[in-house]
């Protein structure tokens, strides 16, 4: 290989390892990403999405979405836990 082929090696594998470091790092570390979950909800107190399953039950719900880093790190149905 010439000196420029062996140059623009180096820069592509350069930015391809920042990519991955980069998104390693905002993924894992910083927990950068959108959390979206079906909960349960009152409709007498809040605006709902309904949904009507074969029996004919409405069962009412609201779409909630949080930032990773946001969420409590514990499970609900093991032990409850309070947000930081």
């Amino acid at each position: 290989m010439d000196k420029k082929s062996k140059t623009l090696l180096l820069i592509v594998e350069i930015i391809v390892a920042g990519s991955i470091v980069f998104t390693f790092y905002n993924t894992v570390i910083w927990h950068n990403y959108l959390i979206t979950d079906q909960v349960p909800c009152n409709p007498q107190l809040e605006k709902c999405l309904e949904e009507v399953d074969d029996n004919g039950n409405i069962e009412y719900y609201k779409i909630v979405k949080l930032m990773a880093n946001n969420v409590p790190r514990c499970q609900y149905s093991v032990n409850p836990c309070e947000t930081e």
